[in-house]
């Protein structure tokens, strides 16, 4: 069986015997036949190939609600595992323990927080900067010039 590429090349080189002027009726008959069949071979892989792509589609929906599921699976875990590590700290009291397999102990750390963000001085600020696409296409749609940016016209296919 062909490729789509292959069919593609066959509908290019029949399409230009037909552009030959000294064509037979039976030459010109064989090559109306010839893209007839190449052309619904086309169309079969075509089909098959949008069958395949909402195929995977469905692939990846289930995969994204598997992958949900998993996330919600660790987060749960992972409150789980806080809350008996805060329930072991509370018990010992802050007091080390230890038996043949497991050993409990503790380490100071120093961290930061905040009281209030709106009163963070610059100077211990990071600023992100990232461009405001939609800000920038409307502008460049009414007639804005800016340095570097242009519109680009694409075609999106759809396949339902």
């Amino acid at each position: 069986m062909s490729t789509l590429y292959d069919l593609q090349n066959d509908l290019y080189h029949i399409l230009n015997r037909f552009a030959a002027d000294d064509l037979t009726e039976d030459e010109r008959k064989a090559a109306q036949d010839a893209l007839d069949a190449t052309l619904g071979e086309r169309d079969v892989k075509i089909n098959n190939i949008c069958g395949l792509i909402k195929n995977w589609e469905g692939d990846l929906e289930a995969l994204e609600s598997e992958i949900k599921k998993l996330r919600e699976k660790k987060a749960k875990k992972e409150r789980k595992i806080e809350r008996l590590t805060n329930y072991v700290q509370y018990c010992l009291g802050g007091q080390a323990w230890s038996n043949a397999v497991h050993k409990v102990s503790y380490l100071t750390s120093t961290a930061v927080e905040c009281a209030d963000l709106a009163d963070l001085p610059d100077a211990y600020a990071r600023i992100v900067r990232e461009p405001d696409k939609a800000t920038i296409k409307k502008d460049l749609q009414n007639g804005a010039s800016i340095p570097g940016w242009y519109l680009v016209h694409r075609t999106n296919i759809q396949i339902k």
